[in-house]
């Protein structure tokens, strides 16, 4: 009785949530956005499956043929040998397989959604062609009612499958944003969401592109893989951030490890 009872209030709890992200797009006026649909790997030659001890975990984007960007939710505990990508490929299981010299985590990240982004370097630089290519950034912040492909391998968007669906999801205002998600939303979080679905761990660091172009990807919040944590970075919001650390992770020799420096010398680099 006790176990059906709980089963009843999850159930609950999350209908009850799915009505009030139901609700917030009725009052926006957001047309249908409907559900996800299987997409050629040429069409985002950018996404890269992240496997963790050759687990997947969730996606990354290419940013050159040095580089890609994560979150740090799928790196807790591991290091970089623990770690490879695969890219070139809609199956999340195939194509080519990219091993990783060094991850770097943003220093002000505390294991929450704010700051949660991650940069990875790859043990050799990749090779561009039609399959496999990188992700301009976006340098503006996606507006409120914005709507875009989040791509995933994650089960709910993926159907249960190893390919690569899309799904158009909508950007929220921040105060909608905020009664929704169980945790501060800084400057640097949105909310994108649709109302029939639901994003969990294994879309972690999945993209929210508009017109080619990166606008953010989603880090959960935590609790991870709750209903109403539909945050997603802005990554307008890290553009002078990840031209250092790019430039670090380049020239190691050239800086100090970057938790151990303040504000005035990174500011100084």
């Amino acid at each position: 009785v006790v176990l059906c009872w709980s089963r009843f209030t999850a159930m609950r709890a999350f209908w009850g949530l799915y009505l009030i992200i139901t609700e917030i797009w009725d009052t926006m006026g957001q047309a249908e956005m409907g559900f996800s649909r299987p997409v050629p790997i040429e069409e985002f030659p950018f996404m890269a499956s992240v496997f963790v001890h050759d687990k997947f975990v969730g996606a990354a984007v290419m940013i050159s043929r040095e580089f890609a960007l994560g979150n740090m939710h799928y790196f807790f505990g591991v290091y970089s040998y623990d770690v490879h990508l695969r890219v070139g490929h809609a199956d999340r299981d195939q194509g080519q397989k990219v091993e990783v010299k060094d991850f770097f985590q943003h220093e002000e990240f505390k294991f929450s959604a704010d700051y949660d982004i991650c940069l990875i370097k790859f043990l050799e630089k990749v090779k561009f062609g039609p399959r496999v290519g990188a992700i301009n950034l976006s340098l503006l912040p996606p507006s409120a009612g914005l709507q875009g492909d989040v791509l995933s391998w994650g089960p709910v968007v993926a159907k249960g499958t190893t390919q690569l669906h899309a799904v158009t999801m909508s950007t929220m205002t921040a105060a909608q944003c905020q009664a929704v998600a169980t945790e501060p939303v800084t400057e640097r979080l949105t909310c994108v969401a649709n109302p029939a679905v639901h994003l969990c761990e294994e879309d972690l660091g999945v993209p929210f592109v508009v017109n080619g172009k990166l606008m953010g990807q989603y880090v959960g919040g935590f609790p991870t893989c709750q209903p109403q944590n539909v945050l997603f970075s802005k990554t307008s919001q890290y553009k002078d951030y990840l031209v250092l650390l790019v430039d670090m992770a380049r020239h190691p020799e050239s800086y100090e490890p970057i938790s151990h420096m303040s504000e005035e010398q990174v500011e100084a680099k």
